[in-house]
């Protein structure tokens, strides 16, 4: 989802294309810290739920759609609750929760091409943007 819905650019003679992405993605680039700009409002996913459906229904047998359908809405909730404590929630030092969140935060504060992928850094191995350190940067060794 970071990779296609949020940072695709729409191109410019787009325009209708350009204010409905700058709605759901560019205004929390704007605002980056603003708690009411991270979630995506339900109300709204609910206007996507049924044509998406409808979509998947052309090519998948009834059933499937239904187990599809669960598990995209799973994952995009579990995506935007990551993306909500990589905004405001203080991990333990070096954990996963916290390397993650500064991939996150190198997003949106150092260099906003690259570090997309703040629910799982393999894409951004995968399409050379990544901006992670690596942790042995951080551990010390004793000099010899």
């Amino acid at each position: 989802a970071e990779y296609m819905g949020f940072h695709w650019e729409p191109p410019t003679n787009w325009p209708n294309v350009v204010r409905f992405h700058f709605l759901f993605a560019g205004l929390h680039h704007k605002t980056p810290m603003d708690p009411t700009r991270l979630g995506f409002p339900a109300p709204i996913a609910l206007l996507f739920y049924n044509p998406l459906s409808s979509f998947f229904h052309w090519f998948m047998p009834h059933e499937l759609v239904h187990m599809y359908m669960a598990g995209f809405v799973f994952g995009f909730m579990a995506f935007d609750m990551i993306h909500y404590q990589c905004h405001h929630r203080k991990h333990p030092r070096y954990s996963f929760l916290w390397r993650i969140q500064q991939i996150h935060l190198k997003h949106h504060f150092v260099d906003f091409t690259k570090g997309f992928g703040f629910s799982n850094p393999f894409w951004d191995t995968h399409f050379n943007t990544s901006n992670e350190v690596p942790m042995s940067h951080y551990v010390k060794t004793k000099s010899s």
